[in-house]
């Protein structure tokens, strides 16, 4: 490098200087074989009088940076900062504001001050101080976090400038919204926090509230993390319910993002791989798989008899009841529940390939009428059976849920990995039901494909594949694959698959809609033994029809294996369920499910003079204090007061005259629908909601809200006693305790949320079409949570998978009946939420499908507040025995009365809504679902235009 430096390769005094400081004040910025940049830059400084832009003592290399780039760049650095100052300078003269430094974060608690004053979520320290109109200047950054943008953007880039081919320092953060936040907590009450609302236990006003959760991640540049990958911010998913202030983006709209391909795919969280590599063991390792053992060619050669269902050669152990002969019984049960274990994941899996096949081609019937590509949904052709065969939409739900993971799983180890999952009794139930969510499915397939460490893949490579070669030698099953023909010519797939053969097989399953990635790319070499098996099987090896899977489905089905070979062993394929779905109207009406005899419901109808239009829609301006929530639990408490002063309604014909009297008539145009002067609220008693459905509507015949107070006393115990049961185990980490009104911040408000998670979702409108996602980061020196890139399982559904399916079991059934009449009596103000079905990973469902969130309170008391990120009604079941803790509905200024088994369902987006102080138990579980949702109903969130995404 030549001793000349060139004036345009200068930097100026103050530009030197700032550098020195800025440097010197943040070291942690600096790679460890940079650390003495400030003094050498002061010393060419001191001697020259000037900074040369590219000196040797910083980069071993001769490459220069163009000056015009790195100035500008420093430029912006120093702009940000006078930036800075001038908000702290304007604050400072506005309000009574400390943005001095702290003890222990430097300027950071000034700069979020100023931060949560721009966002709307920061409160003065005045206290009684409130904001004035910014110009349009002032607020054109204000969702940025300048400090982490000066790091990630202006300091990584200048270093990287000056630093040729080196990459930025792995000690450089990254802030980014991780999907598996913190679980169950505990936190004191008196009031929960307005954001609480009825679904979220966890205090907030101990928390610094940011526009949205984040969690720092240390990250190498090969995008792997380092040990502290899941340390996660607090503020997370519960954090996100309740109040979001306008303009607040709850989703990613990945606008101008840059990405880059990383050789390395991306894995999940560590607590996602181990419960994958849990079962892994529990299919290839657990007792009776050692290859070369007799029990092992024993239960290969009796799951091929309990395939094709052969006749019992022990039958004459019916004969006498002695100890042989029902040993002989007991082992011939054992055979046929493997088989029908087997039979029943093959036909699971075949009602998703059935539906698969339906969805391809009603995409290529869009594609080949010029049609804009819209997502095609399976809620149209779940909606047509349940109208013909009176079943019920949980039914259809968890058949095509099974029927996707099984899928899921064929895709990593082929049809034979399920037959070593029917082999354990109890393991299909396992991984069919809610103690395995779909994180876990896909991670174990592609644990199956491509293993990522050394330890899978000796698992895989010698205990995995040789026992499914060993079954692909004994049971050459073939299985129709039910592809329409136009689809099987598009994608080359056979119509009857012989599982022996890999490569179709990984073409066929990768074709399965899973609302997700396909599986990762297969390392062949691992399955060398089973390709080399297919490469050998001769050209005249006869079939083995016995070995189909719509004769082993004809054998149990009918109760026996006589009269088989009436039967075609591969019935030919019927298109018409893709004809009839291509030319059914994409129009949904009120969908109805089956749940018991809905013929004998009677609704009581009440008509009001109230009006939303008037009282809410027209006002967005919320009648609590927002950002402060000492002044909204002062507002609840004035409310609550007030509403002891409530007129009390014993009859349903009083109710509908209140709620015309105390409201402006249609007849009083300037005042139609609002609230008369000096009206006082309304106590619905609980005798009029008991054994009643009441629909409850305003002037313009829109929902206020409906209650249902029909639940049998019998179904009433039971929950009871199965709640107490549940809570009652010991040790336990949850109590239920009994309160009195008068006691504020001495229980825990504790909650579950079991949700499938679908905010702060990163989009793919711009990514690369042509790489699998799981290969895919954000610009270089940022955090990528691939997880993020679409609808996941909450965090609590990861950690507490076993509460979660007791829960279910406990509570299933009425939450189940909710869902369902919900649905048939709301069909306009769910048809966003029916839409749910199609967002779930591999299909999945649960008890309260479509809506994505089961909540369960424990102890709850909630302060006033709206749910702004609600899509559709939220339905809320009361439950344990307490008096208060009525449900209050401000707009129209009325107290419901529920009691233990009673439920509503109300729009909590729209109505200002808090509890009354209550006495004894109180809990709720709280079904809703997130506005979030609606954006991967449409495109998966601009993933489903990558080829790796279906």
């Amino acid at each position: 490098m030549s001793d000349t430096i060139p004036s345009s390769h200068l930097l100026s005094d103050t530009q030197a200087t700032f550098i020195i400081q800025f440097f010197s004040q943040n070291p942690h910025l600096l790679p460890s074989q940079h650390q003495n940049l400030p003094s050498l830059l002061n010393s060419q400084r001191i001697h020259t009088g000037a900074i040369q832009t590219c000196p040797s003592a910083i980069a071993q290399s001769d490459s220069e940076i163009l000056p015009t780039e790195y100035l500008a760049r420093l430029r912006e650095l120093e702009r940000r900062e006078r930036e800075v100052s001038r908000r702290e300078d304007w604050l400072k003269s506005h309000y009574h504001v400390d943005t001095s430094p702290g003890d222990d974060d430097d300027s950071e608690e000034g700069r979020a001050h100023i931060m949560n004053f721009e966002i709307g979520d920061g409160t003065p320290n005045s206290g009684n101080a409130t904001l004035v109109e910014f110009d349009d200047k002032w607020f054109q950054d204000q969702a940025e976090d300048f400090d982490q943008d000066m790091i990630d953007s202006s300091v990584n880039a200048w270093l990287a400038a000056q630093v040729d081919e080196e990459n930025p320092s792995p000690q450089s953060t990254k802030r980014v919204h991780e999907s598996e936040s913190e679980g169950a907590s505990k936190a004191n009450t008196g009031d929960a926090h307005a954001r609480d609302c009825q679904r979220n236990g966890r205090s907030v006003t101990s928390r610094k509230r940011r526009k949205a959760p984040r969690t720092t991640h240390h990250v190498r540049m090969d995008g792997h993390e380092n040990e502290m990958e899941n340390n996660q911010d607090p503020e997370s998913e519960q954090g996100g319910r309740g109040e979001e202030h306008e303009g607040d983006s709850l989703e990613d709209k990945g606008s101008s993002r840059q990405w880059v391909v990383s050789s390395v795919p991306w894995e999940p969280s560590q607590k996602v791989r181990n419960k994958a590599q849990e079962l892994l063991i529990e299919i290839g390792m657990s007792e009776g798989t050692w290859i070369s053992s007799a029990e092992c060619d024993a239960w290969v050669q009796d799951l091929a008899d309990a395939i094709t269902v052969r006749q019992w050669g022990n039958a004459d152990s019916l004969i006498q009841q002695n100890l042989v002969n029902i040993t002989q019984r007991l082992k011939r049960a054992e055979s046929v529940g493997r088989g029908v274990a087997l039979m029943r994941m093959i036909n699971e899996l075949m009602f998703a390939a059935k539906i698969s096949s339906i969805l391809h081609s009603a995409a290529l019937h869009q594609e080949g009428m010029g049609q804009s590509q819209r997502r095609s949904s399976v809620l149209l052709i779940l909606t047509d059976l349940m109208r013909k065969q009176d079943l019920a939409l949980s039914s259809l739900i968890g058949w095509y849920s099974a029927g996707s993971r099984w899928a899921r799983l064929a895709a990593g180890g082929t049809v034979y990995l399920l037959m070593l999952i029917a082999r354990k009794s109890g393991l299909d139930g396992k991984i069919r039901g809610r103690t395995v969510n779909s994180l876990d499915i896909i991670s174990l397939s592609n644990m199956l494909r491509a293993p990522s460490t050394p330890v899978i893949d000796q698992i895989v490579r010698l205990q995995i594949v040789p026992l499914i070669v060993k079954l692909a030698k004994t049971i050459p099953f073939k299985l129709p694959t039910l592809f329409d023909v136009s689809i099987r010519d598009v994608f080359d797939i056979p119509e009857v698959l012989d599982c022996r053969d890999l490569l179709n097989s990984d073409i066929y399953f990768d074709k399965f809609f899973q609302r997700h990635t396909i599986a990762l790319p297969r390392v062949a070499d691992i399955w060398n033994l089973l390709l080399d098996l297919w490469n050998s099987i001769c050209s005249d090896l006869p079939d083995f029809e016995i070995y189909s899977a719509h004769q082993m489905t004809q054998a149990y089905l009918t109760g026996s294996s006589e009269g088989i070979a009436v039967y075609d062993a591969y019935p030919e394929n019927d298109s018409g369920d893709e004809k009839n779905h291509i030319n059914s109207p994409a129009v949904v009406g009120n969908v109805f499910q089956k749940y018991g005899d809905f013929s004998s419901r009677q609704v009581d109808l009440v008509k009001s003079f109230f009006s939303y239009e008037r009282t809410t829609l027209s006002n967005k301006r919320k009648p609590f204090p927002v950002n402060n929530s000492n002044e909204r639990n002062q507002w609840t408490n004035k409310q609550r007061r007030t509403a002891l002063g409530a007129t009390l309604i014993l009859s349903l014909e009083a109710l509908g005259i209140s709620m015309k009297e105390r409201f402006y008539p249609p007849s009083n145009l300037s005042k139609a629908g609002l609230l008369m002067s000096s009206q006082k609220w309304i106590n619905v008693d609980n005798s009029v909601i008991k054994g009643r459905e009441i629909k409850l509507k305003d002037a313009n015949d829109k929902l206020i809200c409906y209650t249902n107070g029909t639940l049998s006393d019998s179904h009433r115990a039971h929950l009871q006693t199965a709640l107490v049961a549940f809570f009652s185990r010991e040790p336990a980490s949850i109590k239920l305790i009994s309160r009195k009104a008068t006691e504020v911040g001495t229980n825990p408000f504790t909650t579950f949320h079991f949700s499938m998670w679908s905010r702060y979702s990163t989009s793919g409108k711009d990514a690369p079409s042509d790489v699998h996602p799981y290969h895919l980061q954000t610009a270089i020196g940022t955090k990528t949570n691939t997880s993020q890139f679409f609808v996941r399982p909450s965090s609590d559904i990861q950690d507490f998978s076993k509460e979660y399916k007791e829960l279910c079991d406990i509570f299933g059934d009425v939450l189940r009946l909710m869902v369902t009449i919900a649905l048939a009596e709301f069909p306009e103000e769910l048809k966003d939420v029916m839409a749910n079905v199609d967002i779930f990973p591999l299909n999945d469902s649960s008890p309260i499908s479509p809506f994505t969130s089961f909540v369960l309170n424990i102890n709850v008391e909630t302060g006033a507040h709206r749910d702004d990120g609600d899509c559709g009604l939220c339905l809320i079941l009361a439950l344990g025995h307490h008096t208060g803790g009525e449900l209050c509905l401000y707009e129209p200024r009325i107290m419901l009365n529920l009691v233990h088994g009673d439920w509503v369902a109300f729009d909590s987006k729209s109505i200002t809504h808090f509890n009354m102080k209550y006495s004894g138990i109180r809990c709720s579980a709280v079904i809703h679902s997130d506005k979030t949702g609606i954006a991967h109903q449409k495109d998966g969130n601009g993933w489903d235009g990558n080829n790796y995404v279906l």
